[in-house]
């Protein structure tokens, strides 16, 4: 990650504030949440479109870990808020993505796990 991401991730995290996604109206509890993932689960409440999905690319990172945030990341496929992660020197975009990218991508690294949960959203 480049250091020019992360300080806009940082940024906008302090300037828009989080909302717990575990407190959110509408989200199922999660079964019990390994701590590595009980942190990123509740940054997915997170008004900031960028945050979120950073957030879901880092769960799907971790892989079948993060099973108890498959039902967090379901509810976000919708989301098409739009980002933009960096910019090359000429200050072309270089990648442009949205949560509810990140959270299918991040879906589909967790496994058959999010198989079930996502019939049962259809």
């Amino acid at each position: 990650m480049s250091v020019r991401r992360l300080l806009v991730l940082v940024m906008s995290l302090l300037a828009f504030g989080c909302q717990s996604a575990v407190t959110r109206p509408g989200v199922p509890a999660a079964p019990k949440v390994p701590p590595e993932a009980a942190e990123k689960i509740e940054r997915l409440g997170c008004r900031n479109a960028d945050v979120k999905a950073f957030v879901c690319r880092q769960l799907g990172e971790m892989g079948e870990k993060a099973f108890p945030a498959i039902p967090y990341l379901v509810k976000l496929l919708g989301d098409r808020s739009s980002t933009i992660w960096g910019f090359d020197f000429a200050g072309t975009e270089v990648e442009q993505t949205c949560p509810g990218w990140e959270a299918a991508e991040a879906l589909v690294k967790i496994g058959s796990q999010a198989v079930q949960p996502l019939i049962e959203a259809l």
